[in-house]
């Protein structure tokens, strides 16, 4: 049996810096045999150098972040499937990748402060340390139950396990 599912089709692994995005994301990718993207090659190299000055982003310095990443899916979707690592922190954002002519899902990794932090000190050269994780967990709107594209796994689990949630929770899914 295939691992590849309907085309059209955009997956965004969400959630706080250090939660595992774009380890997950690529994971996914290569489980679905989709195209991977991560939120972070789309940021201005002046919003790098605001986070690596420990300056958490504003609304209106994430917005064309967010529209920059959408106009390049947009492109690229055609007869395949994305896997997205972005942070998704508000839901207005999240809202501009439901008005994309695809088949949007959303997969919230959810954990502890104290394990993300953890994993972001043991993360090498980023331009996103554990001082701004702070305004992370600050910034997110958690989704609500009018979301109902998202899925939320946590990932406080191994690796392996956390994927095999994930994917078995997508098996079958169909969108006409």
């Amino acid at each position: 049996m295939s691992n590849s599912l309907d085309t059209r089709r955009l997956y965004i692994v969400m959630g706080v810096s250090g939660c595992g995005k774009s380890t997950i994301a690529a994971e996914l990718a290569a489980y679905w045999d989709a195209q991977m993207l991560d939120g972070d090659n789309f940021h201005s190299s002046e919003a790098k150098a605001c986070m690596q000055k420990n300056k958490p982003l504003t609304d209106e310095q994430r917005l064309p972040w967010v529209e920059r990443m959408g106009h390049y899916i947009s492109q690229q979707a055609d007869e395949q499937i994305i896997v997205l690592a972005f942070s998704g922190l508000k839901r207005a954002h999240r809202d501009l990748f439901r008005r994309l002519d695809l088949d949007c899902h959303f997969i919230f990794l959810t954990g502890s402060h104290k394990l993300i932090a953890k994993r972001l000190d043991n993360r090498g050269d980023h331009f996103f340390s554990s001082a701004l994780l702070e305004s992370q967990f600050d910034a997110l709107e958690l989704p609500d139950g009018n979301e109902v594209d998202v899925a939320t796994f946590n990932i406080d689990r191994p690796k392996k396990q956390l994927i095999d949630s994930i994917t078995s929770h997508f098996t079958g899914v169909t969108h006409e």
